[in-house]
């Protein structure tokens, strides 16, 4: 399990973790939901940043098929 705070706030706060069965819930700064990356400002950044780099892969392979003349 993982917990994540959403604070609007500048202030950073610290929050105490949740313990769930004697095991505390590991708190992060964002995560993947529904192929959504969210962080803990709803910022969407890194959302933006991971489909450049996936979409930027097939591009760089195609750029080095160029000098070949492949189709």
């Amino acid at each position: 399990m993982k917990e994540m705070c959403i604070d609007f706030h500048c202030n950073g706060t610290v929050i105490s973790p949740i313990v769930n069965s004697g095991e505390p819930v590991e708190q992060v700064d964002s995560f993947k939901y529904l192929g959504v990356v969210l962080d803990k400002k709803l910022s969407f950044t890194e959302h933006v940043t991971a489909g450049q780099k996936t979409s930027q892969q097939p591009v760089h392979i195609l750029r080095k098929l160029r000098p070949f003349n492949v189709n």
